[in-house]
Order: C-alpha cells, then sequence, then structure tokens
C-alpha cells in the first residue's frame, strides 16, 4: 500500500483505528495519511496521536486522496458524500463504513464512474482484532478488493463476500464480541462466587479464551474437548449438559440472526433517507 494516499472522512473510533493499525503494521507512513472531521478536538486527537495531517474540510482531504475512506455514521453518509464528490480525484477509489448503506445507494449519490468497496468492520477492530466483511461495488476491481482488503487487515482480519451476505457478516463478527464478553463476565461471576478474585477470574477466562484460538484446528467444541485431560473430559461434558448446549447455541444463532435483520432493516432506512 505504499503508493496509497488514504483519506479518512471522519475522525470518529473507527477512523482512529484504521490510523492506528495502518501505522503499526508499517503498511503506509502517516504522510500517506490525511483525515477529516468538524470536531476540533477529534482532528487534534488524532493528529497529535498518530501525526497525521488533519482538516475540517472534507473535501480537501478527499481531491488529495486516492483512496477516500468514508468513515461515518449511516445518517450522515448523503452530507459526507455531497462534501466531496466534486472533489474526487480521477481514479480514486472510494470505501464506505456506514452501517447499513447499500452500494447502490452509494454509488448513486458518487459521481459516475466511482469505484466503490463496502465494508463493514466490527468493534473490536478498535483493539486490532475485528473482522471485517467486504464487498464489491458494480465498478470496483479485484485489485480494488485487495486494496480495501490491506486497509482492514491492518486492523485484523478481512473477508470478501457478496453484498447480500455483509448483514450476515454483521449478525455474526457484530454481534459476537458481546456475546462472548457475556460469557466471560458470568464465567468471570461463578469464579468470584467460588472465593477468587474478579481480577483473578477475568485473567483465566481470558487465558482460556486464548487457548480456544491458539491453534486453527482445534477451534470447535468437539475438538477442544479432545485436548483436555482424559480424565476431565467427562466432568466437562456433565456440566455443560449436552441439551442445555445446544440450547444455548440455537439461542446464540437466533441471537445472530436478529443482529443481521436489524441490519438490514437500518439499511432500509437509510436507503430511504429516513
Amino acid at each position: 500500500m505504499s503508493e496509497q494516499r488514504i483519506g479518512l472522512v471522519g475522525g470518529g473510533n473507527m477512523a482512529l483505528a484504521l490510523v492506528r493499525g495502518l501505522l503499526a503494521s508499517g503498511r503506509v507512513a502517516a504522510s500517506a495519511i490525511r483525515a477529516s472531521d468538524p470536531s476540533e478536538a477529534r482532528r487534534k486527537l488524532m493528529g497529535d496521536t498518530h501525526g497525521v495531517e488533519t482538516s475540517a474540510d472534507n473535501a480537501s482531504v478527499a481531491g488529495w486522496a486516492n483512496v477516500v475512506v468514508l468513515a461515518v455514521k449511516p445518517q450522515l453518509i448523503d452530507a459526507a458524500i455531497r462534501s466531496v464528490a466534486g472533489a474526487l480525484s480521477p481514479g480514486a477509489l472510494v470505501v464506505s463504513i456506514a452501517a447499513g448503506v447499500p452500494l447502490a445507494g452509494l454509488e448513486a449519490l458518487l459521481p459516475p464512474g466511482t469505484r466503490v468497496v463496502r465494508a463493514m468492520p466490527n468493534t473490536a477492530a478498535m483493539a486490532l482484532a475485528g473482522a471485517t466483511g467486504l464487498a464489491a461495488g458494480s465498478l470496483a476491481t479485484p485489485a480494488d478488493l485487495e486494496t480495501a482488503r490491506g486497509l482492514f487487515e491492518a486492523v485484523g482480519n478481512a473477508v470478501v463476500v457478496d453484498e447480500p451476505l455483509l448483514d450476515a457478516v454483521t449478525g455474526l463478527s457484530g454481534s459476537g464480541p458481546a456475546y462472548v464478553m457475556l460469557v466471560i463476565e458470568a464465567l468471570a461471576d461463578g469464579g468470584v462466587k467460588m472465593g477468587l478474585s474478579r481480577e483473578v477470574a477475568l485473567g483465566l477466562d481470558r487465558a482460556e479464551l486464548a487457548a480456544c484460538f491458539a491453534d486453527e484446528d482445534s477451534m470447535s467444541y468437539a475438538r477442544f474437548v479432545e485436548t483436555i485431560q482424559p480424565s476431565l473430559q467427562g466432568v466437562v461434558r456433565a456440566s455443560l449438559g449436552l441439551a442445555s448446549t445446544f440450547q444455548d447455541a440455537y439461542r446464540l444463532l437466533q441471537f445472530a440472526q436478529d443482529f443481521a435483520d436489524r441490519s438490514a432493516a437500518a439499511g432500509t432506512l437509510a436507503d430511504d433517507g429516513r
């Protein structure tokens, strides 16, 4: 990505995460990133913390960049696009992270011929451990997808899917961290009830979670139980309770589906301009 000039329209938490990840990964230098935001405090935070040039003028950032990231909330996307549409440099790639705003809606607002990629990162990106779904617009090329992938792999994992599946990505990766954190807190509560301090209980939970993902081959319940000391495998299975495990797993599936449905509904509202 050494030849890219990345312009961030919006200086919120996700924009800050992208800047931090890109600089930490060495993919680009601070001089290759500029950001705009109406808030002086946000501009100062980004400039002071990461050394990137900032501006209150979206158009100046968009005109300088050859990759423009629309890092604004869905209700602000129309205004953001209007502010940069006339300033985009020829051949610039536009990447949108506005949740629920479809590619067709983005392309309709941008100048004809603009190449667009839609991205759906999750909040874990702010810890540089995110999961992002990417979908190509009608004119986006494989090279454009690789450019977008490079951006979001700086803050975690990135996968390319067809746009209709972005809601499913949101349902899984967008809601997933909340469910995992709830499980961790519940396990910590159990540890505290048994006499551990909360600090110790949470530390043990985090170590257990890391162990689950240390080896991709062990990333399933059945495989993980097989790695446990044989004398304890029966205890684990009995403690979980097979029926309860299936019921809880089904509930998580329902929660993820509901999250995806709500994301799709949010996109419909954004597309209708409501």
